[in-house]
């Protein structure tokens, strides 16, 4: 599994998922915001050459009209 910044187009919901798993590591996102969830996906499953890449385009998400939604 590859963890990437922005995909074109998916077809699931956060309700279908409960853990990832990756080499790097278990998220379980049972029962969290979305907010949690960003972060415990980052920190636990992203590759450390790219996590810092992914917290900036997160933490730029919402801005320059990117379409993202989140619930803090």
């Amino acid at each position: 599994m590859l963890i990437v910044p922005m995909v074109a187009y998916h077809d699931h919901t956060e309700h279908d998922v409960d853990v990832i798993a990756t080499e790097q590591g278990i998220a379980d996102i049972r029962g969290i915001t979305p907010k949690e969830r960003e972060k415990a996906i980052i920190e636990n499953c992203v590759h450390p050459d790219f996590k810092k890449a992914i917290w900036d385009y997160c933490n730029g998400a919402g801005e320059k009209n990117r379409q993202h939604t989140y619930t803090t």
